[in-house]
C-alpha cells in the first residue's frame, strides 16, 4: 500500500531488496535506543527476517522523502496466527524516525498507513512497544491517541555473559 504524506512517500518494501540502507538506519536507532542494557553490538539477521518476509510473517514499512528517495523511517512487524485466540496479529519489531524528520507527523502516519494496509492482510491485532524505560522517545502517549491500549509491561535480564 503506497501512500503519500507531506512529500514523504511510505509503503512496503522488500527487506532482501535494502538491507543495505536500512542497516544505516538500524545503526542509528541501536545507538539511540539499546544503550541502557544490551551490550552486544547490533547484528540484524537480515536473511532470517527475508526468509520470514518470504513466508508472509514479516512486513517492514518504509518512510522515504519524496524528493530525495532517502529511507528516513521504518516500522517492522512480525506477522502470525496468534497461539493464544482466533486471530491473526502483527508484533511490531521496531518503529523508528530519523530524528531529523520527528515532529512533522510521519511516525503517526507511517504507522496509520501499517495498520490500514495489515488489516487489508487480515491482521486483527496490532501490539507495539515503546523504548521509553531505556532511553528511547516515549511514544506511549501517541499510541494511545491513536486507540492503542497498554497490555503488559516487558522486562529484560541478562542471564549469560
Amino acid at each position: 500500500m503506497n501512500a503519500e504524506f507531506k512529500g514523504y512517500i511510505l509503503r512496503v518494501e522488500s527487506i532482501a531488496e535494502m538491507r543495505d540502507e536500512i542497516r544505516v538506519l538500524n545503526g542509528r536507532h541501536y545507538k539511540e535506543t539499546e544503550t541502557k542494557y544490551l551490550d552486544h553490538h547490533m547484528e540484524p539477521d537480515y536473511d532470517g527476517f527475508a526468509a520470514l518476509e518470504a513466508q508472509g510473517a514479516f512486513l517492514c514499512y518504509i518512510a522515504r522523502h519524496g524528493e530525495t528517495g532517502q529511507m528516513v523511517g521504518y516500522l517492522m512487524f512480525f506477522v502470525s496466527k496468534s497461539l493464544h485466540m482466533d486471530a491473526r496479529v502483527a508484533q511490531e519489531d521496531a518503529y523508528y524516525v530519523v530524528s531529523e524528520h520527528r515532529g512533522t507527523g510521519l511516525g503517526r502516519q507511517l504507522l496509520r498507513n501499517a495498520e490500514k494496509d495489515l488489516a487489508t492482510r487480515g491482521v486483527d491485532y496490532v501490539f507495539m512497544s515503546s523504548k521509553k524505560p531505556v532511553g528511547g522517545p516515549n511514544i506511549g502517549p501517541l499510541l494511545e491517541i491513536e486507540g492503542y491500549g497498554e497490555v503488559a509491561e516487558v522486562y529484560a535480564k541478562r542471564i549469560r555473559s
